[in-house]
């Protein structure tokens, strides 16, 4: 079935759903290399969209303890570029730059996310947390 989703894409190139289908049933059936590849057509087709952007950092998200890899990073930025307020790439983002040791960049950008949550929100005590163990 994913093989069958492969190459109608191959036909319409265009399709960004496609892509992202595509992107997450490989990623899904465990082929990462092939879910990068899917999710890089998305964003070839649809570069304005921040959703597609998004995508493919999770397809490049590495595997636990390893650093976070420029493309993952750049992607995120993207995305953030398109959305400034996108709180699911601000935080990726946070995360990576805290991950690769660039503690102020990520206090920076987890404190923009922090000013935009609700203050009622459960997730402002968590992300105040990291924001404050990055001493």
């Amino acid at each position: 079935m994913v093989d069958s989703l492969a190459e109608r894409m191959e036909k319409d190139p265009g399709n960004v759903e496609g892509w992202l289908r595509l992107a997450q049933a490989r990623s899904v059936l465990g082929d990462k290399e092939q879910a990068v590849v899917a999710a890089r057509r998305a964003t070839q087709a649809a570069p304005d969209r921040p959703d597609t952007w998004l995508a493919l950092a999770r397809m490049l998200n590495p595997a636990p303890g390893a650093k976070p890899s420029p493309e993952l990073e750049s992607a995120l930025r993207k995305a953030v570029e398109l959305d400034p307020k996108n709180a699911q790439a601000l935080y990726y983002l946070g995360l990576a730059a805290a991950e690769n040791g660039r503690k102020d960049e990520a206090r920076a950008t987890w404190t923009k996310l922090l000013q935009q949550l609700p203050p009622d929100s459960p997730d402002r005590k968590e992300l105040q947390e990291q924001i404050d163990g990055l001493k």
